[in-house]
């Protein structure tokens, strides 16, 4: 009895000195991580960069590092927890630790983290920058593995950024005060996750009535993703909302694993609140059956000259064209994968175009509009989702095929 007892104990004491140290692991790399010093001198009252909206919908600046003349493109990513560097591009850094990184798909990777004495956005100087060094070329971020990493919160939150997506500037000030503003701004009040600094916002659907937060996400193609397994039966069963379910794998993490344990779909609800202040009507909105992240992202901001302000805990959202979620679509993704060296269908609408002419998920993709697709470089550079005709050239069972696809509304 006694030498079971003695064998509890040191089981117990090996797990709790486990614990202890990867909360210590974490709490290191954490630490690491938040190594930031901005020289508030290199803010000007106008700090104003260029920015472009990438293949796959990103919003993407340049910038430089330890003085350097070469500008890397980054994506600027309010709902990314810290700022990462494309692991290709980021070798020959200083590594200085590692962090554990768990993606969307709640997959856990152990990343390096890595410093560099100074980068420069615009006329803006930060030093002691830290990076986690991440592949961005096998995750959902496919299309900008070319791509020098991502701009995340950790970084951003030093700033107020005002995003003016009809001249596709951003303008980067110390404070609110020192953009010009019109008065017309409709006042969003945000929330902030002190630990992360994750800024969040409520929304709200009047046929669920239920109120749901929403992670600010620039980082987020869509304009709005919400994952609630009670929210997904009540839109799949109501027949007064239109809604056309995903057949395939929907959604890959930030490590590249695809997420097979959710169902997924798209509703058109007639309305739907942002906060206090903006209504919209006809709004699609991405649902997940299973309990993932809720997001606010590009296709609903772009509407918008959008003001982002940590310190105030405000978004500031000024109209600068007619609410217009472009709902037309092929209904179907094609995914590359590295290791397979190949393109598949990876998911399909129903009752969308693809489901009607016969393509079916998992299909093996030889070519798009004519472009044989050997590589991801292949993929993205046929910008098929930015036409309005597709011919796709598939395999499946050893038979090769032709559909020719026509873009379309899903509703």
């Amino acid at each position: 009895m006694k030498l079971i007892l003695k064998v509890i104990g040191s089981l117990f004491l090996l797990v709790v000195i486990t614990v202890i140290a990867i909360v210590a692991f974490v709490e290191i790399g954490s630490r690491k991580m938040r190594t930031i010093t901005v020289d508030e001198s290199s803010i000007t009252s106008h700090s104003t960069i260029p920015f472009t909206i990438s293949e796959s919908g990103h919003i993407l600046i340049n910038i430089s590092v330890d003085n350097s003349q070469t500008l890397y493109p980054f994506i600027l990513d309010t709902g990314a927890s810290s700022t990462f560097f494309n692991q290709k591009l980021s070798k020959n850094f200083t590594t200085i630790g590692r962090i554990p990184q768990v993606d969307i798909n709640r997959t856990l990777q152990i990343l390096k983290i890595v410093k560099t004495p100074q980068i420069r956005i615009g006329d803006i100087e930060i030093k002691d920058v830290a990076f986690k060094q991440l592949n961005l070329k096998n995750g959902s971020l496919g299309c900008v593995s070319k791509y020098a990493g991502i701009i995340g919160k950790e970084l951003m939150r030093h700033f107020v950024w005002q995003i003016d997506f009809e001249n596709e500037v951003i303008h980067i000030v110390a404070s609110r005060d020192e953009l010009t503003l019109t008065g017309d701004e409709k006042i969003i009040k945000l929330r902030e996750n002190k630990g992360g600094h994750q800024l969040s916002i409520i929304c709200n659907i009047p046929e669920y009535d239920k109120y749901i937060p929403l992670t600010l996400d620039t980082g987020l193609p869509k304009g709005v993703i919400i994952g609630n397994e009670q929210l997904y039966r009540f839109t799949d069963t109501t027949k007064i909302i239109p809604s056309r379910r995903y057949v395939g794998n929907v959604g890959v993490g930030l490590s590249g694993k695809i997420s097979t344990d959710k169902k997924t779909l798209i509703a058109y609800y007639s309305e739907v609140k942002i906060g206090e202040k903006v209504k919209v009507d006809s709004f699609p909105i991405y649902i997940n059956s299973t309990k993932s992240f809720n997001a606010l992202g590009i296709d609903f901001l772009k509407n918008y000259k959008a003001t982002i302000s940590w310190k105030d805990k405000e978004l500031l959202l000024l109209p600068i064209q007619t609410l217009a979620i472009n709902a037309n679509s092929f209904g179907l993704n094609i995914r590359y994968n590295n290791e397979l060296q190949e393109a598949r269908v990876e998911y399909i609408i129903e009752e969308s175009a693809a489901e009607r002419t016969g393509v079916l998920v998992q299909d093996k993709v030889i070519s798009v509009n004519y472009i044989p697709i050997t590589s991801q470089e292949d993929l993205c550079s046929s910008k098929w989702k930015d036409q309005d005709i597709l011919e796709l050239e598939v395999e499946r069972n050893g038979k090769i095929y032709h559909y020719s696809l026509q873009k379309e509304p899903l509703f």
